[in-house]
């Protein structure tokens, strides 16, 4: 009967790009430096549902922090939660707050 060394494993071969398939190799290497969206394509219907990081785009980029705040003092619309933690926002909503936001404030060109 054979014994068996201690301490001894076997490692496990890592392939290099001459072993692996050098073309998914390559896509995968991309695909890992590209940078991400911001968000995903919103929808164009205004009764139609968007979520918070579409929402954030759809403003100019701003934080979830700012949403917040925004809710609690400027009466940014209330989300919407469909099961989950997710909050989604009609598009409409979020643009006509967004409209009335620029109506009320002075015109930097008023005299």
């Amino acid at each position: 009967m054979g014994t068996k060394k201690a301490g001894r494993t076997k490692k496990a071969r890592v392939p290099t790009p001459d072993r692996a398939n050098s073309s998914a190799a390559l896509a995968l290497i991309s695909a890992l430096q590209a940078p991400r969206a911001a968000a995903p394509p919103a929808t164009t219907d205004p009764d139609g549902f968007i979520t918070q990081l579409q929402a954030r785009a759809l403003l100019g980029g701003v934080t979830d922090t700012t949403i917040e705040r925004w809710r609690k003092d400027l009466g940014f619309p209330a989300p919407a939660k469909f099961g989950g933690h997710r909050n989604f926002y009609r598009r409409g909503d979020v643009l006509a707050w967004a409209a009335r936001r620029l109506n009320e404030q002075p015109s930097a060109h008023a005299a």
